[in-house]
């Protein structure tokens, strides 16, 4: 026994997965209204209401989570493009996505407003051995567009 009540018990099944999830989820959120470069790796566990000290059993590095943070922010933002889509003919939706994205209820959303205006400057910056990993990822998202 080591001395306080439920040390030594397992985990759950899944927990591992289910606290990367969200430590991934809250780093996107975060990654909305910071650049990447503002954020430790303190900041981006505080934000999944973590210790720091648990992230590297998550992840090989921040850079790591930073880029499966914004490939998930991606993703959510086709999928929203998508259903916005869902349907119409090619200008109609296009026309919808731009609108959506336009509108002042988006700008506003700095939560789960698009990625690419808060971190696109950051990625520019970050240099190719940053930008790989991201082109990679994006190349191998779970979500594609239609043909």
């Amino acid at each position: 026994m080591l001395g306080y009540p439920g040390a030594g018990d397992a985990l759950p099944k899944g927990h591992g997965q289910q606290t990367r999830r969200r430590i991934v989820e809250n780093a996107s959120y975060g990654l909305h209204q910071n650049d990447a470069g503002g954020l430790s790796v303190v900041d981006l566990m505080k934000l999944a209401d973590l210790a720091h000290g648990s992230f590297y059993a998550h992840f090989k590095s921040r850079d790591a989570l930073v880029v499966e943070a914004l490939a998930l922010a991606m993703d959510r933002t086709v999928a929203r493009w998508l259903d916005l889509t869902q349907g119409l003919p090619v200008e109609k939706g296009f026309n919808a996505v731009v609108e959506s994205y336009l509108s002042s209820r988006h700008r506003n959303n700095l939560v789960r407003g698009c990625a690419l205006p808060a971190l696109a400057a950051d990625i520019a910056r970050s240099g190719p051995k940053r930008s790989v990993p991201l082109q990679a990822d994006s190349r191998k998202s779970s979500i594609s567009s239609p043909a």
